[in-house]
């Protein structure tokens, strides 16, 4: 089984809360890609000197933010880790010619385990994380990807975990679902027709050449995970657009699948960018809480619904906010400075 790779947006840490096509569409997704023998994220929110893979025997779940939901920090993502597969990712990048470290203990942050719980709810697939390095760009990251190829022959499912646009300096003051102004879509669009002509001297050189690319990415963490993505499909990779949102208005929760030319046709869905939460699918059913404990009380809660969570997002301190975290465990007001935010 060859595994097809994956670009996910996963928004802000709400994104399990929070009634959006793209929540909507995550949850659809686990079920319609094979399943994978192990999981493996780059993920924007672990940055390193060098490529580094967490090596554990079972991940503890990192809530690495602050002013959020108490229902957020109740949740949990207990999957397994592989030590064995780690040693195989780090023998693989280094026969690369890339230094690569192990880390024994670091579990799974929120842009692994978000999307994660929403496409693979029962936590029964080995998660590995892999970190990125934006002293180093984009075509580093390509070529990491393209190191890492082989495994999808081993039913490993690679995830790049980012996000297309991510300007936090234009977040606050946004709902959920409002809709994306031109600067966010012009960039969207420009990404999304350089890939599908694979003109990879393009997108490697974006931040000259997209329309408002150091506007929408004024760093570039949340967008090297696609490049990673795009590099464990191969040379001539296939993408394809699975969905296409907002929230926020200006992050764009782009999902994209990558095959390579010898890969036998996956069953993905198709593109619903317009997509809209079925009520009943708006949480879990008694059922769904009791097979998956691990997320019954965050969404059990009443009082987080998405008014409440919304209220915390924009920057509103009430009591049904978690303890803010900082380096002297004073509290401070949540995103009181959004551009220096890691969401």
């Amino acid at each position: 089984m060859t595994t097809p790779s994956l670009f996910l947006s996963h928004g802000a840490p709400t994104l399990p809360l929070t009634d959006t096509p793209a929540r909507a569409f995550l949850q659809q997704l686990g079920h319609t890609l094979e399943r994978p023998k192990a999981i493996l994220v780059i993920s924007a929110h672990w940055e390193t000197t060098v490529p580094t893979v967490n090596a554990v025997d079972s991940n503890e779940t990192i809530h690495d933010f602050d002013g959020f939901p108490r229902a957020l920090y109740d949740m949990r993502y207990p999957a397994l880790g592989s030590p064995k597969l780690a040693a195989c990712v780090a023998e693989r990048l280094r026969a690369d010619g890339f230094d690569c470290n192990v880390d024994p203990r670091r579990g799974l942050d929120h842009g692994a385990w978000v999307p994660l719980i929403l496409m693979y709810p029962q936590a029964d697939i080995p998660v590995l994380q892999l970190s990125v390095q934006p002293h180093l760009g984009p075509e580093h990251h390509l070529r990491v990807g393209r190191a890492l190829a082989p495994l999808r022959d081993e039913g490993v499912l690679i995830i790049g975990s980012g996000s297309l646009t991510h300007d936090l300096s234009e977040f606050r003051g946004h709902d959920p679902n409002d809709p994306a102004p031109d600067w966010v879509n012009k960039f969207a669009d420009w990404f999304h027709a350089a890939l599908m002509r694979n003109q990879i001297d393009e997108l490697i050189d974006y931040r000259l050449q997209a329309p408002f690319a150091t506007r929408n990415h004024p760093s570039e963490e949340h967008l090297l995970p696609l490049y990673a993505a795009l590099g464990a499909a191969g040379e001539r990779a296939s993408p394809e657009r699975l969905h296409a949102s907002s929230t926020y208005s200006v992050l764009r929760m782009d999902v994209y699948a990558f095959q390579g030319p010898q890969d036998s046709p996956c069953k993905l869905l198709p593109n619903q960018s317009h997509l809209r939460l079925n009520p009943s699918r708006a949480t879990p059913n008694n059922a769904q809480t009791k097979k998956y404990p691990h997320i019954r009380h965050a969404y059990s809660c009443g009082k987080f619904k998405l008014a409440r969570a919304r209220s915390i997002v924009m920057g509103k301190a009430s009591d049904s906010a978690a303890p803010t975290r900082t380096a002297s465990g004073s509290g401070r007001e949540p995103f009181k400075d959004l551009r220096h935010s890691r969401l």
